[in-house]
């Protein structure tokens, strides 16, 4: 078999795929937002010090805006271009579907990355006022 006959996902292979595809995977941005929001809340606590709080806000806002973005990279680096639009799909019953189960994969990434980026900004621009807060209650 020569290397024209071969698929283009097993030929386009670039060497920091296996850096780059993780960014794209909710559950892999969902444990580093969860790991900056309790380091943030645990740092500041020790070091009685909240804006440590909204330094990790920045982490979540770059976890959300990758995940948002990863359809430019969640095949890899060389594969995720090659498809620049769909052609709709017409279903048995006549109906025209325009996406299919990757692309609302994709639309869920997209969707849960622009909500994380928004808690992170919040978070980066307010965390260091919940200690403070916190203490009018206590």
């Amino acid at each position: 078999m020569s290397i024209s006959e071969l698929p283009p996902e097993k030929t386009d292979i670039h060497p920091f795929d296996k850096i780059i595809k993780p960014l794209g995977s909710v559950w892999f941005i969902s444990l580093l937002i969860v790991f900056s929001i309790i380091a943030g809340v645990c740092l500041s606590v020790v070091l009685k010090n909240w804006t440590w709080f909204g330094r990790f806000g920045s982490i979540i806002t770059i976890a959300g805006l990758l995940l948002s973005n990863s359809n430019v990279f969640a095949d890899g680096i060389y594969l995720s271009h090659r498809a620049n639009g769909q052609l709709p799909i017409k279903k048995k019953s006549g109906e025209v579907q325009w996406t299919n189960q990757e692309s609302r994969t994709k639309g869920k990434r997209v969707f849960w990355g622009v909500v994380y980026a928004i808690l992170g900004t919040v978070i980066w621009g307010f965390g260091d006022l919940l200690g403070p807060l916190l203490t009018l209650f206590t």
